[in-house]
């Protein structure tokens, strides 16, 4: 059997012998030795110095920075602003929240937002205008209130009585407007403007807020505006709040039907199923074939979202199924369907 070399035993003398060949570092021991009283040296200064060291760091724990007091009462400030803002009290909110401004607070953005919020409520609209600028700008920071600040900027500009710059910055600000604005209310505003030039446009653009927004408390007074002949614009309160208790009612204008049955589609898609039902309620009995499926259909369906009267919704939807078309047709058998199991009559 062949036995491999490296497995090969040793005999005492090849260790000697190789050990002698090759000493550790190379026989020169003394280099360590020189090496062992400085070690020894460094280790007792570090002893010695430890203690004092650790007596230094807890003091200076102890002891606060003046920026890390400036810190702490910036951030204090803003919890007593945020309260007072909350509270109502808005002249107090404001004079507390300009003590946090400048501090380096981490959330600056929200501490220039709430006092450019305060500043509005309180009636300092070019003051609160100012803060608003601030956060728009960048320097504050990019977060929620980077993309609510641009609205509340608009919404200054138009309560200082400069509404051709309010209207074009609420222009740009519509395109893109998601939910941290109003876009019911910057529309109702830009259309103040245009019905000083051009009525018919403006009757227009009144009509599409009452369609477009039928849940907003503007949502009537735009749909009255929409009916009159000459809008005027200053001969009712400036869409700053909402409307009056006797505008806020449902108004009796005439509106198409095919205008009615687009306010209850928005009304029930956005869940406001009541309305919706009033909405539809308030169509003619008489109405063309089309227009007579489509409103038992919404009714129907309506109905079944709300999860109540099953039976009458089952048999608006299983009737009008026949007379519809594509995936409402589907959509009124399914329901119809699942709104009589629902009553147990499967």
């Amino acid at each position: 059997m062949v036995q491999w070399p490296i497995l090969q035993p040793k005999s005492p003398s090849w260790y000697y012998h190789r050990r002698m060949s090759h000493p550790p570092l190379g026989g020169r021991w003394y280099l360590i030795a020189a090496w062992v009283p400085a070690v020894w040296v460094v280790i007792v200064i570090v002893a010695a110095s430890a203690p004092a060291y650790a007596v230094a760091k807890t003091a200076a724990a102890a002891k606060p920075s003046p920026v890390a007091a400036s810190s702490r009462a910036a951030v204090a400030d803003l919890g007593a602003g945020f309260s007072a803002y909350r509270s109502g009290a808005y002249t107090s909110a404001a004079r507390i929240l300009t003590g946090a401004v400048g501090k380096g607070l981490r959330n600056e953005d929200w501490v220039l937002f709430l006092l450019g919020e305060s500043r509005f409520y309180d009636g300092d609209f070019a003051a609160a205008r100012a803060s608003f600028e601030k956060v728009v700008s960048g320097r504050a920071g990019s977060g929620r209130p980077a993309q609510m600040a641009p609205w509340r900027v608009a919404d200054c500009l138009w309560m200082e009585g400069e509404r051709a710059r309010a209207a074009q910055a609420y222009a740009k600000l519509v395109r893109g407007a998601g939910p941290w604005g109003d876009a019911a209310l910057a529309r109702f505003r830009m259309t103040e403007i245009v019905a000083a030039k051009n009525p018919v446009e403006a009757r227009r653009q009144w009509l599409a807020i009452a369609r477009e927004y039928p849940a907003h408390p503007l949502a009537d007074e735009a749909l009255r505006r929409s009916a009159a002949a000459t809008p005027a614009p200053g001969s009712v309160p400036v869409a700053t709040e909402a409307p009056a208790p006797a505008a806020a009612a449902a108004p009796a204008t005439p509106i198409a039907p095919q205008e009615r049955l687009k306010r209850a589609e928005t009304l029930s898609r956005d869940r406001h199923w009541s309305e919706a039902l009033d909405e539809l309620g308030r169509l003619p009995a008489e109405l063309a074939p089309e227009l007579a499926a489509e409103r038992d259909f919404q009714i129907g369906e309506t109905k079944f979202h709300m999860r109540r009267d099953y039976g009458k919704a089952a048999e608006l939807l299983l009737a009008v199924a026949p007379r519809l078309a594509g995936d409402k047709a589907a959509t009124a058998a399914f329901h119809g369907a699942r709104a009589l199991s629902r009553i147990d009559r499967d």
